[in-house]
């Protein structure tokens, strides 16, 4: 909601101190011509939850299934948005249950039930939806074509590594040798985001500070967040940092009507 495509940015290109940053609308939202759903799934995660104990024991298949049900009863809570087009997105390991999702839809509209769903497409960010070599192998060809690797290691793993750049032969030295030396070249290369600066895990929030009280976690935001150069400053940005002060924030959480869990 508050990156990418949302309708929300945060007002930090200043820095940011820990403290709850303001808003400002984002002028090249893509809710400016379509009608957006974010969901937090599985249930638990985020901002979601369950009147069902057991819905929180979760699996792809049955989060799959989760989401199709909220979509339907979400159709038929706004009939007025049933005849729109669906398209269904997700990035990463969301790409996997978009596309898990997407059949359940099918399924559903197979079946018959309602309501019948006007599934267009899928939108896809560098998604989990295929084998880990294909996933991985994709990322060859992707360096060379951005330059970041040579057209001499390009050409030498195309010839040496017969399209499996992932776990390779570990008797195939050539093919071997040549990925080390590509290694070498991305290192400090951000995967994510090839003009951003490659970021330390020690800037991402880490699991436990989610679970801690909101006096703690703002001691923790004013006391480890604040970082004076201009490239800690876009880490911290990456790490979601102003989302997760901004988020816990009681306020915040009252306004949008966020149920309380005790």
């Amino acid at each position: 909601m508050d990156n990418f495509p949302g309708p929300l940015k945060f007002n930090v290109s200043e820095g940011f101190d820990g403290s709850l940053p303001t808003l400002y609308l984002n002028p090249y939202s893509w809710t400016k011509t379509s009608s957006f759903i974010f969901i937090d799934w599985p249930a638990g995660i985020g901002f979601s939850y369950s009147n069902v104990s057991g819905s929180y024991l979760s699996s792809d298949t049955k989060s799959a299934k989760d989401n199709y049900a909220f979509l339907r009863k979400w159709l038929l809570k706004h009939p007025t948005f049933i005849k729109n087009r669906l398209y269904i997105a997700g990035d990463s390991y969301g790409g996997k249950m978009a596309v898990l999702v997407a059949n359940e839809v099918l399924k559903g509209n197979e079946a018959g039930l309602w309501p019948q769903m006007l599934l267009q497409g899928l939108i896809l960010g560098n998604p989990f939806a295929t084998t880990l070599n294909s996933t991985y192998s994709d990322r060859i060809p992707y360096a060379h074509r951005v330059t970041l690797i040579s057209d001499e290691y390009y050409e030498a793993a195309k010839s040496s590594c017969d399209g499996v750049y992932y776990n390779p032969d570990p008797n195939n030295l050539e093919c071997v040798n040549v990925l080390q030396e590509i290694q070498k070249c991305v290192n400090d290369i951000n995967p994510a985001h090839i003009l951003a600066p490659k970021c330390s895990s020690d800037f991402a929030p880490k699991p436990d500070e989610f679970r801690r009280d909101r006096i703690i976690m703002e001691n923790d935001a004013l006391n480890h967040l604040y970082l004076p150069s201009q490239e800690e400053n876009a880490c911290l940005l990456q790490s979601n940092a102003p989302s997760y002060v901004w988020a816990n924030n009681p306020s915040v959480q009252e306004a949008l009507h966020v149920r309380k869990v005790h």
